[in-house]
Order: C-alpha cells, then sequence, then structure tokens
C-alpha cells in the first residue's frame, strides 16, 4: 500500500487487524526464534502502529521501529513514548539505525514495494540495518498459491467501535506481473455510509525469486516456512510464506 493509503487508514489499522489473535501467535514463533539466536536488538521496520514493538520491548528487547507511513510513526510513538520509531521506506533504514541483532518485516510488508527492482533495493536497505550474522525475518502470503487460485477475497472483518459498524474487505486481483490489493471499508453511523478504497501493487514473491535477492542483497536463506506455527513451506498449501534469512558475516 502506498504511504497515502496507511495514511488514510491509520486511525482504524489496529481495527482491521484481530490482534486478539494474530499477536499471541505470532509472538510465540518470534520469541522463541530470537532467545534461541541470542538476539537483544531488534527492529520492527514495518511497525505499523507499534503491537509488536510494545510485546517484544515487554518481553526485554531493546526495540526500535519504523514505517513508511508518518501517521502509523505517529501513533507508534503514542504507544510506546521513549522508544525510537523513524519514518523511513525499507531502502533506508540502514541509514538511520545502528546494525541490529535482528529486522522483522512483518505482515505482508515487503510485496508493497511494489516491483522486483523495489524489493531487491528494499533488502539491501534492510541488510544494512542487520549485524554480521544476525537475522532478517520476512514474512508475507503465499503468492504463487494465491495466483494459481486467481486471486480472491480474504474473509470480511466486520468490527463495533465508537457508536459505527466497520466493513473492512480485501480483495486480490492477479495480474500478470503483480497482485492489486484493494482495501475497501465501509462505515456505517445510523443512517449514514461512507466507503474508502486504498488500491495496491503487490510484488508476488516467490521463493527462489526472493532467495536469489536475499543474496544479492548480502544474506542467505536460512529457513523457509509456511506458516508461523513452523511447518515447512509448501507452495501449493502454505498460506504463508515466512523467510528466515541471516545476514553473511
Amino acid at each position: 500500500m502506498s504511504e497515502i493509503g496507511f495514511n488514510s487508514i491509520a486511525e482504524r489499522y489496529d481495527l482491521l487487524t484481530d490482534w486478539e489473535r494474530r499477536l499471541p501467535r505470532e509472538m510465540a514463533f518470534l520469541s522463541f526464534r530470537l532467545k534461541a539466536d541470542g538476539a537483544g536488538t531488534v527492529l520492527d521496520a514495518a511497525c505499523g502502529t507499534g503491537m509488536h514493538l510494545a510485546e517484544l520491548a515487554r518481553l526485554g528487547y531493546r526495540v526500535t521501529g519504523a514505517d513508511l507511513s508518518p501517521e502509523m510513526v505517529m501513533r507508534a510513538r503514542e504507544r510506546l513514548p521513549g522508544i525510537e520509531v523513524h519514518a523511513l521506506p525499507f531502502d533506508r533504514v540502514g541509514e538511520a539505525v545502528p546494525p541490529q541483532d535482528a529486522v522483522l518485516v512483518l505482515g505482508n510488508s515487503l510485496p508493497l514495494a511494489g516491483t522486483a527492482e523495489g524489493v531487491g533495493r528494499s533488502l539491501t536497505g534492510l541488510f544494512g540495518a542487520v549485524r554480521p550474522g544476525g537475522l532478517l525475518v520476512l514474512h508475507m502470503l503465499n503468492y504463487p498459491k494465491l495466483r494459481a487460485a486467481g486471486g480472491g477475497l480474504l474473509p470480511v472483518r466486520r468490527v463495533e467501535w465508537a457508536g459505527r459498524e466497520i466493513l473492512f474487505l480485501k480483495l486480490f486481483e492477479v495480474h500478470e506481473d503483480r497482485v492489486v490489493l484493494d482495501l475497501v471499508v465501509l462505515e456505517r453511523e445510523g443512517e449514514r455510509i461512507r466507503s474508502s478504497l486504498s488500491r495496491s501493487d503487490l510484488w508476488p514473491a516467490t521463493l527462489p525469486a526472493l532467495s536469489a535477492m536475499v543474496r544479492a542483497a548480502g544474506g542467505e536463506v536460512a529457513e523457509a516456512l509456511g506458516s508461523f506455527g513452523g511447518e515447512p513451506y509448501d507452495e501449493a498449501r502454505s498460506a504463508d510464506l515466512i523467510v528466515v534469512a541471516r545476514r553473511r558475516e
């Protein structure tokens, strides 16, 4: 999603995501991986409003945040006073943040770079923020499976907030060189209904292409998983692709 798209939903971003379901599952995976690697410093390079940052800080990690959207960064800073959070794209985080033990890019954020060239630049910038031997954890949808299905609509999310009923719809359209994400928000307050649309081009990652880009950016893929449950990645079946990469010494 573009910076404009993220800014437009920043106020409702935490409503879009089922954090009660998502956060415990992802934090169990992350805390295990970070502890096993002896990590102490962690950058969440797509931190949004800071939900993962807050949990990581609670567990004792020294955390830094970054996000493309200034509105998201503002909300993360409000949630975590005293924590350093930068408004930066992926390809510039290495300029602003000293090398970390681990860098996280969660929530299908890397494909938002839009093109293979954009993803390549992003990976170079991200590895610039990883210490030699440190970890880069990338989480995204399983695009080969999504493309094979011809795209589709994710389950509609409905929430009630501040006297309003809000519906979030995510529709994926498959094109030859990209996947387009349409995020539709319908909001009803009394008899009044408002709608908004944010459209984003996504780079449809494949594991071979991503592995080659990781190597070109100075890293090596250590593991490819199909979910935060830890099972191996299966292109035909997995819902997600989680790549655990390490910066070369």
